[in-house]
């Protein structure tokens, strides 16, 4: 997604104005400036937008926000996706769970100061929940 001002993040151009919807703002804006950060490392926007769509999907499980996750979401999401009728194949897993990885390793990088706005408006932060002892590493690995 391109910002109407360049180079000025949603919540950085709204101020001290809230919007009607502030989780749900907060969480587009964080999809917005990571769509950025990764438009600058040249990704296609394919790319973006699919790794977005993860990324929504395992909110909507949850049914919580980024600064709410815990590693146990990411273990339920992973248990339910394993136990489909169709269940998904590692190669899958592991990709949600990188997705995944790299969304929490933006929110939780303090040149983006999400931490900071998330303790003020909602009074918890975004916090890594992908570890080695809940992720699917790749075979050779």
């Amino acid at each position: 997604m391109v910002h109407e001002h360049p180079g000025v993040s949603p919540l950085r151009r709204l101020g001290n104005v809230r919007a009607l919807d502030e989780k749900q703002f907060v969480l587009d804006a964080m999809l917005s400036g990571w769509s950025d950060q990764q438009a600058s490392r040249a990704l296609s926007w394919q790319t973006i937008a699919s790794r977005a769509q993860v990324v929504r999907r395992f909110g909507e499980f949850t049914g919580r926000y980024p600064w709410e996750w815990s590693p146990g979401d990411l273990e339920d999401f992973t248990t339910q996706a394993k136990s489909r009728p169709h269940p998904a194949a590692r190669s899958t897993i592991r990709g949600y769970h990188t997705i995944i990885r790299l969304f929490c390793d933006y929110l939780t990088d303090a040149r983006y100061e999400w931490a900071t706005e998330c303790e003020e408006r909602f009074g918890s932060t975004p916090q890594q929940i992908c570890h080695e002892w809940n992720t699917a590493t790749h075979l050779l690995d």
